[in-house]
């Protein structure tokens, strides 16, 4: 990526979008390599490139997330989705960022619009129900938990489905 990037400089390349999807990959792999600042100067450069690109800002916003920038992140998120992205991951991740923030009635709507957006996605039902689960509202939690694990993925017995199967065994008398 790095020798990418000096070649599209040296020889003042003319497609930003080869040149857009070359800082977008570097930031993506400066972000799995947990180096956050680099990976947001990639993605910044990119959006630079193409002020309205989707998936630099996605990106960013995750980055942002890992680096603890919530308020960034959630920026980000929202940017995504109010560029009309149909994009049930980005409902779903701010929504957790809304949820580590206390905010909790955010939290449920984006996660009820993840739901609205893919509703057979076991794990915006699991967001959704921890989220009431922690609002106090267990009727409603079991049953995104019941949806959560009518579409969960069945070779596997992880801790989430066992927090969840605990979660609702608990209250034998709601379930």
């Amino acid at each position: 990526m790095n020798e990418a990037i000096r070649l599209f400089q040296e020889h003042k390349f003319r497609d930003n979008y080869w040149v857009y999807d070359t800082y977008c990959m570097r930031g993506y792999i400066r972000t799995d390599l947990e180096d956050f600042a680099g990976a947001i100067q990639d993605l910044n450069q990119a959006l630079s490139l193409v002020p309205k690109g989707y998936r630099a800002r996605f990106l960013r916003a995750r980055a942002r997330e890992l680096n603890g920038d919530l308020e960034g992140a959630i920026e980000d998120y929202s940017e995504v989705i109010l560029k009309g992205q149909d994009d049930a991951v980005a409902f779903d991740n701010r929504g957790d960022l809304y949820r580590q923030q206390g905010h909790l009635e955010q939290a449920l709507a984006d996660y009820s619009e993840a739901i609205r957006l893919e509703p057979s996605e076991w794990l915006y039902h699991y967001d959704r129900g921890s989220a009431y689960a922690e609002k106090g509202d267990i009727q409603l939690a079991i049953s995104d938990y019941q949806q959560a694990l009518k579409h969960y993925p069945d070779d596997d017995l992880g801790d989430t489905k066992r927090e969840m199967l605990d979660f609702i065994a608990d209250h034998p008398d709601l379930s």
